[in-house]
């Protein structure tokens, strides 16, 4: 044998024996007993796993933080993605564009190719949750990344053209009508292109700015995911059975997992104080503290850190909540959940982390106590993510709330997620946002709320589904979002209080029943609902379908399906020093009520029509469309039409413009019609009733142009 031969043999042996001593301190052992080379090629090394968790590493789940990312043309972006066990290897698969920075992977993780095309085997010393990758793509398009069976979409942009999108896609949504560009030619001889186009020129220009505002909360979530990107829990794994070792497992700094093996039960005065990151496993098991004074009291930590439960019955007794912090220890705690089933046997409270987090990261998490009155998570942000599906069944009790001194609470149910929320009679507000810019944020997301009011009055603070009460409140739905209210009795359904409120829809469905409540209330200076590509279902039995005050008050929807009913009550109303209603390319359907239809009251009150219709079932003693203020004007442009049917009980008549202000108009043009066939009172008529349409005021005004008709 030569000397180099058996120098290499020399270190081949102590590689093995390194890797033996390696792999025996952390629980996988292997053997090699022969170091010939030609059966060493035919006996490969098993891939690294952790033996001791392989069983449940077969059954793992992938997840990526973000479903949809961005990035540039040959600049690296960060993918990260996790499992719901901890696992040592994961197979991805990447588009051949898609390269990985193998000299920015995390010290521990390795790559390389595996047998099939486009696939890469992802591997870490030691078994984990998480896994980052930085990618670079070569060239500009949309591109899928696949680990396991879960997909994300990358969608990569040249540099230079990152300038250009938005005012392309605006020049190319609001771009003039070819006949409303003649009419703009001609403003100087034709009268009515100066009555027209001034209003739809500043509905174009609110429009931009809600879509605008739109486009940037699209991106909101990429940073929420950012924030809330599941932890690495660093550190030992412990197996308890009792109690007693599940608190010295807490107690334990070395300790990063705890997984639990039996069910087990607190029953003396004990707060677990957690100051780490740290994974709880459940295992199907059931932790239970029937004592009020045991809980998880999360303590100050430097940097986000965060608590994970997974796969757990919880169940906990008193007014205390199970997980809590103070103000200011929260800020930096974000608590996830997945696969968590409550005991329906207790009046568990969940958590309190006022300026913290609660994340359910997928899965299916139920809890359930009809009897709980007791708040059930306050936090400043409430996150559901990766198809998690939440259900929450309470008493008289507020679900999510967010206390008035936390600024910017926020509500986000996206990624195909699912929160459902149902409460028994009683005042509470079901979710309750106070502080400043509160909001609800959903994309590709669903909410359900559904709960019993009581017959008073609602305030800010009572008797609300949903009330965001703080400055600039929001709800946001984009990217076939669903929400969905149903309330009874006195109980609001949507109730947003605060200057610049903003309720924007966008591909989605939104629907609110109420009963002798409004449906959707918004009040507070500058407030705006607009919808585009969307269907919106207001419902309010004897209260009002839809309500907004305050200076300026507009209600936009272009593209969308949309219908308001009411028994008794007015099924619109806005009131306010410049209120507006515009329609484009929208249908608008208004079933018989014995209220008023469209209730416009303020100074300069407006209803804009573009390529719309707007039918409504009259059956009362109430104009189907009053609009009350100077400059009253009704427009309809570009073959929109209104449609009034049935039959009135009174006298008053169908349209009112003007109610004895200045300068009421009426405009209809480019082939649009009004056909009013509603009976009225056999008898009387005058200045205030039985009228088909009335202009009130000094120096009315008509305008029926190019084909158009009233009939």
């Amino acid at each position: 044998m030569t000397t180099r031969l058996r120098r290499l043999l020399l270190l081949l042996g102590a590689s093995i024996l390194m890797m033996q001593a390696l792999f025996i301190s952390i629980g996988m052992v292997y053997s090699e007993t022969t170091i010939d080379t030609e059966e060493q090629e035919q006996i490969a090394l098993p891939p690294m796993k952790n033996l001791l968790k392989e069983e449940q590493a077969s059954d793992a789940r992938f997840f990526f933080t973000r479903t949809r990312m961005q990035g540039m043309v040959k600049e690296p972006i960060q993918v990260t993605f996790f499992s719901n066990q901890e696992v040592s290897e994961a197979q991805v698969f990447l588009p051949e564009e898609v390269t990985i920075l193998k000299e920015q992977l995390p010290s521990g993780i390795s790559v390389e190719e595996g047998e099939q095309p486009n696939e890469w085997i992802v591997r870490s010393k030691r078994a984990q949750h998480t896994f980052v990758l930085t990618l670079i793509v070569e060239k500009e398009g949309n591109y899928e990344l696949l680990v396991e069976e879960t997909t994300a979409h990358l969608e990569i942009r040249e540099q230079e053209k990152t300038s250009e999108e938005v005012p392309v896609e605006e020049a190319e949504l609001f771009e003039d009508d070819p006949a409303e560009q003649d009419e703009l030619k001609e403003e100087n001889e034709v009268e009515e292109g100066q009555e027209n186009e001034q209003p739809v020129k500043e509905v174009n220009e609110t429009v931009s700015k809600n879509m605008r505002e739109k486009q940037v909360d699209e991106e909101e979530p990429n940073a929420l995911a950012q924030v809330v990107e599941t932890t690495v829990f660093d550190g030992e794994i412990a197996e308890v059975a009792t109690m007693a070792q599940f608190r010295e497992a807490i107690d334990n700094p070395d300790i990063g997992v705890i997984s639990i093996q039996a069910n087990i039960t607190e029953t003396t005065a004990n707060i677990l104080t957690v100051n780490r990151p740290l994974l709880i496993q459940g295992n199907g098991y059931t932790l239970t503290f029937g004592i009020n004074e045991g809980y998880f009291q999360l303590e100050e930590v430097s940097q986000a850190s965060t608590v994970r439960i997974e796969n757990a019955i919880l169940t906990k007794v008193g007014v205390t909540p199970l997980i809590n912090a103070t103000v200011e220890n929260s800020k930096n705690w974000t608590v996830e959940l997945e696969d968590i089933t409550e005991v329906n046997a207790n009046t568990m409270r969940l958590a309190s982390l006022p300026e913290g987090s609660i994340h359910f990261t997928g899965g299916v998490s139920k809890f359930t106590c009809t009897a709980s009155t007791q708040t059930f998570i306050e936090a400043k942000k409430v996150v559901a993510t990766n198809q998690a599906e939440v259900t929450i069944s309470r008493g008289n009790a507020t679900v999510f709330f967010s206390s008035a001194t936390v600024a910017d609470p926020k509500i986000t149910v996206e990624q195909g997620s699912t929160i459902t929320i149902t409460t028994t009679s009683g005042v509470a507000n079901t979710i309750d946002l106070k502080g400043e810019n509160p909001e609800i944020f959903l994309q590709s997301g669903e909410l359900d709320v559904a709960t019993v009011g009581t017959t008073n009055t609602p305030t800010n603070t009572t008797n609300n589904t949903i009330a965001l009460t703080g400055n600039t409140p929001k709800i946001t739905m984009n990217s076939s979002a669903q929400l969905t209210v149903q309330s009874t009795l006195a109980k609001r359904g949507i109730h947003l209080a605060g200057n610049n409120a903003q309720l924007l829809v966008s591909n989605s469905e939104l629907s609110i029943t109420s009963a002798t409540q409004v449906a959707i209330n918004i009040t507070g200076n500058h407030s705006s609902f607009s919808s585009e590509n969307s269907t919106i279902q207001l419902v309010s039995t004897t209260g009002i379908a839809m309500n907004m005050t305050g200076e300026s008050p507009q209600l936009i929807f272009d593209s969308s399906t949309v219908n308001f009913t009411s028994s008794s009550g007015q099924r619109l109303h806005l009131e306010g020093a410049n209120p507006l209603l515009s329609l484009s390319n929208t249908k608008l359907t208004m079933e018989k009520g014995t209220g008023r239809g469209i209730y416009l009251t303020g100074a300069t009150p407006r209803v804009l029509m573009d390529h719309s219709q707007l039918l409504l079932t009259s059956g009362d003693a109430f104009y189907e469309i009053a609009l009350q203020g100077t400059d009253a004007l009704l427009s309809l442009s570009n073959q929109s039409k209104i449609e009034i049917t049935g039959e009135d009980v009174g006298s008053t008549g169908n349209i009112l413009i003007g109610d004895r202000k200045d300068r009421p108009k009426l405009s209809v043009t480019g082939g649009s019609r009004i056909s009013i066939t509603a009976a009225s009172k056999s008898s009387g008529y005058g200045d205030s009733q039985n009228q088909a349409i009335h202009l009130s005021g000094e120096n009315p005004k008509v305008t029926v142009t190019e084909k158009s008709a009233v009939k």
